[in-house]
């Protein structure tokens, strides 16, 4: 139909060629990366912490991966 469209209004053929680059920079991709690096952050942090190594190292403990959630808010919301 745009391709119609355009010969009519130009008064002569057109080539029309259509790209669909990926999608970035949405606010659902920013979203999705900001929850995936706090993720990451929350991961890091937790093996970061020398009481969560004295318990894997006291009681030979483990950290379930798929319990790890990122704190909600900033340092300042939570009073730390």
């Amino acid at each position: 139909m745009l391709k119609g469209a355009l010969c009519a209004y130009y008064k002569g053929p057109v080539v029309l060629e259509v790209v669909v680059a990926p999608v970035t920079g949405t606010p659902t991709h920013m979203r999705r990366e900001a929850e995936e690096a706090a993720q990451r952050q929350a991961r890091e942090a937790l093996a970061a912490d020398p009481g969560v190594a004295a318990l894997k190292r006291t009681f030979n403990a483990r950290v379930n991966e798929n319990s790890v959630r990122p704190r909600s808010g900033t340092s300042e919301e939570r009073g730390t």
